[in-house]
């Protein structure tokens, strides 16, 4: 019963390394409602449905992150005629998934208490830069319609990388990842 107990407390409150706080709350209704839908997924089932999907876009954009890497892979963006590919399936599926973390991060800052408590959060610094890489290499191809500027974005390697930190997005709708992050910075920190 007492686990239940702690669970219950990890997810009602933010644990800031030491103490425990409230996290607060929009004071616009409206506000507090997407607030509430977005961080908050024990608040109604449509929070959880989000929750959800969230997990589910960052899970498919790593799962797309490893797949596209594999040798067998490497051509499918461009045309033969060094056009870029639209319709690529990865090209569809990450910009699906990029398009929902843009939305997201931007109700969420829209929504947030505080503006600049939001961008201390460890969470939405991970949830702006995991979709710069996309947007750069995006601009690249656009402004030269050609696969050349993609493979110069490409390049761009650390900028790709960033998008690996996605995975950090699973703690936020995880209870469980979140205890376990937390009693991993307490036995840190224990004497002995």
């Amino acid at each position: 019963m007492q686990t239940v107990a702690v669970l219950w407390q990890y997810s009602q409150f933010d644990y800031d390394d030491v103490a425990l706080k409230v996290t607060p709350m929009p004071t616009n209704p409206h506000l507090r409602r997407l607030w509430e839908l977005f961080e908050h997924p024990d608040t109604s089932r449509a929070a959880f449905c989000i929750a959800i999907l969230s997990v589910i876009m960052t899970l498919i954009s790593i799962v797309l992150f490893c797949v596209e890497t594999l040798p067998a892979f490497e051509m499918t963006h461009c045309e033969a005629d060094e056009a870029p590919n639209f319709l690529d399936p990865f090209f569809v599926i990450e910009t699906t998934c990029t398009a929902w973390f843009t939305v997201e991060a931007i109700i969420r800052f829209i929504a947030c208490p505080s503006k600049i408590d939001f961008w201390k959060d460890f969470k939405n610094i991970v949830d702006v830069t995991a979709v710069v890489p996309y947007y750069v290499t995006l601009f690249n191809v656009l402004s030269t319609m050609s696969c050349a500027s993609a493979k110069s974005s490409a390049s761009l390697s650390f900028l790709r990388v960033i998008r690996l930190v996605r995975v950090f997005k699973l703690t936020k709708h995880s209870v469980g990842l979140q205890v376990l992050y937390f009693s991993r910075g307490d036995n840190f920190s224990s004497p002995g």
